[in-house]
């Protein structure tokens, strides 16, 4: 898959997730063999008042490119600054159009753009017209009294050089099933490529959405939270076994590439916890064993807890090999 004059090895990209996304966890799924990874959404707004913490989000690895950094926000002027900025450090600026989040929407950001095409078409024309590396966007399905084709024509045509499409509508969050039709209309009328996102969880279920669709690749959002191994089962075209089948100890080995990474790039311990906390996720007994971490401040700490609980020694190489 091509986007713009970005090279992209495999369809398998990692989705933009607020606190999981940090450039640590991007570096590590790259590691395992994603193909793409996206950023945490930046704030455009942020960008322009000059917060710290937002500013912190355009770091970037040189081992994970490549990178999209995905920016949102609703004030034309704000986004193309953050979008040229942004430009200097990634391989794609992605502008996020389909977020769900009510705090987000309020603002006219987000989902919010779906209800106003044209505004959405004169965004992305304008990013595309003076960002000087490949602009994408990620959508949701629009309201019902807008025509899909026609938006996804619209918007294919506006500049930008891909489209990712999440295959629900904004009141669904992410509850119900992920309408795949909608994502083969809109590979149908796209003129440019179209990743596919929603209810990709396995080999068998990105490959089904690439037959079904006819995308040119898939985003993985939620069966990749605290598990970069996921990358490495897609890759092997399910060869090698699905994470929730492999054993605690590689699991844990995955977490401690993670927990070096984290600290060579300063992500804060208790982001640091909270994916040492998801990490456990399809580990036997392992509720018991995220609420014994509850509360935990310190990684070192939550990293102990974790080795005692499986009774596993201190894992001195943590690279993967």
């Amino acid at each position: 898959m091509q986007i713009g004059d970005v090279q992209i090895k495999n369809p398998y990209v990692l989705a933009p997730m607020a606190s999981v996304t940090d450039v640590a966890y991007r570096t590590l799924c790259r590691r395992y063999g994603a193909g793409l990874v996206f950023s945490d959404m930046i704030s455009a707004n942020g960008f322009a008042q000059n917060n710290r913490r937002t500013l912190e989000k355009f770091i970037v690895s040189p081992e994970e490119h490549p990178v999209a950094l995905q920016i949102f926000g609703s004030r034309l002027d704000n986004l193309i600054k953050c979008g040229i900025y942004a430009s200097q450090f990634c391989d794609i600026v992605d502008l996020n159009a389909g977020c769900p989040v009510r705090k987000v929407v309020t603002t006219g950001a987000g989902a919010a753009l779906l209800e106003n095409p044209d505004w959405l078409y004169r965004i992305l024309k304008e990013m595309s017209q003076v960002i000087e590396i490949p602009v994408t966007v990620k959508i949701r399905i629009p309201p019902e009294n807008i025509d899909f084709i026609e938006f996804i024509e619209q918007i294919s045509s506006s500049g930008v050089d891909a489209i990712t499409i999440h295959g629900r509508v904004r009141e669904q969050m992410y509850s119900g099933r992920a309408d795949w039709e909608k994502i083969a209309v809109a590979v149908e009328h796209s003129c440019v490529p179209v990743i596919g996102n929603g209810d990709v969880v396995d080999y068998t279920t990105a490959k089904q959405m690439m037959d079904v669709t006819g995308c040119e690749a898939v985003m993985i959002g939620r069966a990749a939270i605290g598990n970069p191994l996921i990358f490495r089962h897609l890759v092997s075209e399910g060869r090698v076994l699905n994470p929730k089948g492999i054993p605690a100890r590689e699991k844990i080995h995955a977490l401690l590439g993670y927990t070096d990474l984290a600290r060579k790039f300063g992500i804060p311990e208790k982001i640091q916890v909270l994916h040492a906390i998801k990490f456990t996720r399809d580990l036997p007994r392992s509720a018991r064993l995220r609420a014994r971490l509850t509360g935990i401040k310190k990684i070192e700490e939550a990293i102990n807890i974790i080795l005692r609980y499986y009774d596993l020694p201190i894992l001195q190489n943590t690279e993967i090999s």
